[in-house]
């Protein structure tokens, strides 16, 4: 059964909507022809009206369908042991803090029943340990909500970091009623007290050059924004000055996304950018590196593709290709010195590959410890670490891969080589350790099982779509072949769909249900060639995969 909402791009992508319980979830990413894709509405041209009646009222038609038969979750009394189940799980403490090391202590943002709108706390490492550990609330937004009159909803913070000093500092973004417009206010974590720069409401960006500099990309005057609303230019905002009276010290074009600079800094190295996000996946960037002369590189100079993840490492840059370059594919990770890139320009540079993608394996995500990289790898879907050092010689390597998302981040990248790791699978629940170099791993938390799945495993199969291309899919499953089957599928954006731990999924499973995940194209499980395997006139592609994959379910006598 199906939950709708109003989505902008449906009828651009006309996806194959059914009340049945096969169901892909499928994505329409922009391109610069809106022009020609409204054009081309037809009959579903109605659904463009985001609050339209026509558009609403066919909403509601969906959700009528789910709710008749789950319940209705605006009463307060339901119809089904169902609804009530999947209520209970979702409502359930047992939740894993996700934690941050700041100083001294871990800090963690929480929700429950009684913090609907979160606290903001922080403990020991060592009492982090405890199973029930004894939390210093930092900053309660429910109350803060209550003091000021005002629905606020935390939208995270940044933190001021000083090389050899403990972080003080940061500025809190909050949101009124939970929009995408934010005020930013400075927030002392030794007091606990709001006092210094506050940026207005408005879909800001903000980074920290020093205790009293910020770098600020704010609309303070309709001149000020793109025309998609965001910051058009960036301003250097000293302490007891105004805003208003701040330095332009960067501007974009009004055609732009949105503009901007940061400070980044890694290994006591710090670098200043300044950015124009010109489309989705694509941005020019200029960078200097701080504490010499005033010398700033546009990386485009050096034929750096716009559509490349751009970061640093001490004195390297990393650059993660979305599209070939350099001798190099798309897909790979790819590191060169700051100071012999910009002397010497691509050509001549001593480049080297960290992680360069095969027909079977791509780069999830990059964590950085103080001497370590830590690559996380799909290997045909399934995870792996690999950890490089300094001199990018690989220090360790989980082989097999499995079947298991893995979130790993540093502890404290400034002076720890430590990292936390989250696992799960589908029948497994998250379990978070501590990973110390040359250590055995500690499990630090630990979720119980939330679920009944006695029969149930998980496994991997292959189907071949239309034109021959194999795709992957995840079943969870009792070997029951009369079992009704869920399937979902995404194939949008370059997100890659993993195994993971999910107690509503738990409900199904329970009930005898089998469980299917399609890797199909358009997603980012086999890099950026996958992704874009499905973009623009081959969009159909994404469907012709969903539809191989059920044929070859029932092919193979799964469902």
């Amino acid at each position: 059964m199906l939950f709708f909402r109003q989505l902008r791009c449906l009828a651009a992508c006309r996806p194959s909507v059914g009340a049945g319980i096969v169901w892909a979830t499928t994505t329409c990413e922009a391109e610069d022809r809106s022009d020609e894709w409204m054009a081309r509405q037809g009959e579903h041209a109605w659904l463009e009206e985001v609050e339209g009646a026509e558009a609403l009222k066919w909403v509601r038609t969906q959700n009528a369908m789910t709710t008749s038969r789950l319940g209705e979750p605006t009463t307060t009394t339901t119809t089904t042991t169902t609804y009530e189940k999947v209520l209970a799980r979702l409502q359930s403490k047992e939740k894993i803090p996700g934690v941050r090391k700041l100083g001294d202590h871990y800090y963690n943002f929480w929700t429950d029943a009684e913090n609907p709108r979160g606290v903001w706390r922080r403990t020991s490492p060592e009492e982090f340990r405890n199973a029930e550990p004894a939390w210093e609330t930092v900053l309660d937004v429910d109350l803060l909500g209550k003091e000021e009159n005002e629905s606020w909803v935390w939208k995270g913070h940044t933190v001021l970091k000083e090389e050899g000093a403990s972080p003080s500092r940061t500025l809190v973004a909050l949101s009124p009623g939970g929009s995408d417009a934010v005020v930013r206010r400075e927030f002392d974590l030794n007091t606990k007290k709001f006092g210094g720069f506050e940026v207005p409401l408005g879909k800001s960006r903000v980074s920290w050059v020093d205790k009293d500099t910020l770098l600020v990309g704010a609309v303070l005057r309709e001149s000020d924004a793109t025309n998609s609303g965001y910051p058009r230019v960036a301003r250097e905002w000293k302490r007891g000055t105004s805003l208003e009276e701040a330095q332009i010290v960067f501007e974009g074009q009004a055609s732009d996304v949105s503009c901007g600079g940061s400070v980044t800094r890694s290994r006591n190295v710090a670098f200043e950018w300044r950015y124009r996000v010109v489309s989705f996946y694509n941005a020019k960037r200029r960078v200097r590196r701080l504490g010499r002369e005033n010398v700033w590189y546009e990386l485009d100079a050096f034929g750096v593709p716009d559509d490349a993840s751009v970061s640093v490492f001490g004195d390297n840059l990393l650059l993660e290709l979305r599209t070939a370059w350099n001798g190099f594919a798309a897909g790979a990770l790819v590191a060169v010195d700051f100071d012999d890139f910009t002397k010497n320009g691509p050509k001549a540079s001593s480049f080297r590959a960290l992680f360069e993608p095969s027909e079977t394996t791509s780069l999830v995500g990059v964590a950085k410890t103080k001497d370590h990289i830590i690559l996380n790898v799909l290997d045909t879907v399934k995870s792996r670490l690999v950890t490089l050092n300094t001199s990018w010689e690989v220090v360790s390597s989980d082989d097999p891969p499995r079947i298991k998302n893995v979130g790993i981040s540093p502890v404290d990248s400034d002076q720890s080589n430590d990292y936390f790791a989250t696992t799960s699978s589908f029948l497994e629940p998250s379990t978070l350790s501590l990973v110390a170099t040359g250590k055995s791993n500690e499990v630090l938390k630990q979720l119980p099982d939330l679920f009944v799945a006695q029969n149930h495993r998980q496994f991997q199969e292959f189907a071949t779509t239309k034109d021959g291309t194999r795709i992957p899919y995840f079943v969870v499953s009792n070997g029951d072949e009369t079992s009704p089957c869920l399937m979902v599928g995404y194939g949008g954006f370059e997100v890659s769909l993993l195994p993971g731990y999910s107690s509503t999924i738990g409900t199904w499973l329970e009930r005898g249900g089998t469980y299917v995940v399609a890797n199909i194209r358009g997603g980012g499980e086999f890099g950026p060639a996958w992704h874009s395997a499905a973009l623009g006139e081959n969009r159909r592609r994404a469907y012709d995969d969903f539809a191989a994959v059920a044929e070859d379910l029932v092919a193979k006598r799964i469902t």
